[in-house]
């Protein structure tokens, strides 16, 4: 009896060393994961997303199909919070009026895909935004407006309290209703998404179509 209680003893103790050693080596894992996006986006999930049309939205419906749970959904908002180039590149559309704009779709809505011009002018303006100020330097259509607008509409989504004030040259370019070259309209299909098309839904419809 007292050599049964001992291997049962026994067998217990190993299984809990193992499951205790599992939670501290999925803790740290995590740990290591939050520090890489917060200290090195060459090492943050921003590095994996393509930037054709294609494959760029083929990879956003991918991703919300995975986001099929709680847990994979806070991942997903810790590493946009984390990392404003991914929430960009796999989250965010822009409205294009010009068909000519993103070649292989005569769509006005399009993935935000970002340059490596734009990469840096983000990481710049992320860093100093609330600390100083900075100016920056521009040729006409390079996305400026829809650069600072995301930048602000990142903060907006992922820091309590978040107020910021924008302006332009007259009062209607800033909101008047209906106005699709408004600054305020931009900002509002920036938290629709898509135009109100719906996510994982446009996305195909968008691929099936190239």
């Amino acid at each position: 009896m007292k050599k049964m209680y001992y291997k049962m003893g026994t067998l217990f103790f190993t299984v809990s060393t193992i499951y205790v050693c599992a939670l501290i080596w999925k803790t740290y894992v995590w740990w290591q994961w939050l520090q890489s996006l917060q200290g090195n986006h060459a090492l943050s999930l921003y590095k994996q997303i393509p930037k054709t049309l294609k494959e760029n939205l083929e990879y956003r419906m991918d991703l919300l199909k995975w986001a099929d749970t709680t847990d994979r959904q806070r991942t997903l908002w810790t590493a946009c919070r984390h990392d404003i180039l991914f929430f960009i590149n796999a989250f965010c559309w822009l409205y294009e009026p010009r068909n000519n704009r993103l070649r292989g779709t005569s769509s006005n809505v399009i993935p935000f895909m970002t340059y490596d011009f734009q990469d840096e002018a983000f990481l710049d303006m992320h860093k100093a935004l609330g600390v100083k100020d900075i100016g920056l330097e521009k040729s006409r259509d390079l996305g400026a407006t829809w650069m600072f607008l995301t930048l602000f509409f990142h903060g907006w989504m992922f820091n309590d309290f978040a107020s910021y004030g924008i302006m332009s040259r007259t009062a209607d370019l800033v909101d008047k209703p209906g106005k699709k070259d408004t600054l305020m309209w931009k900002l509002d299909f920036l938290l629709t998404g898509d135009g109100g098309k719906g996510g994982a839904e446009a996305a195909a419809f968008k691929v099936k179509s190239l």
